[in-house]
């Protein structure tokens, strides 16, 4: 019972893991893209370098070098990866 400040701790710690776990998800907007993950970001298109969908593979390509890539799960649908890429291709 000398441990009882461990509790709160432990709870704390049980409530980001739900946060941090959570599928991340991508929405694209005519002005911005936001990734919905722990932390949500939003970034706007003109920080992007390129967007690409190929082969189920999501990638983002920052101006600043930086790169994300994520999967794109089956409960999206199925993608026309043209089509897609021709949308983002309008706002680079």
């Amino acid at each position: 019972m000398r441990f009882y400040w461990l509790c709160p701790a432990m709870i704390l710690l049980a409530v980001l893991e739900l946060f941090i776990r959570k599928t991340p998800t991508v929405i694209f907007h005519d002005d911005r893209i936001e990734l919905k993950a722990f932390p949500n970001r939003t970034f706007a298109w003109n920080d992007m370098n390129n967007v690409i969908l190929k082969d189920g593979i999501l990638t983002l390509d920052f101006k600043t070098d930086k790169l994300i890539q994520a999967e794109v799960g089956e409960e999206s649908g199925s993608v026309n990866e043209g089509e897609f890429n021709e949308y983002c291709s309008r706002f680079l």
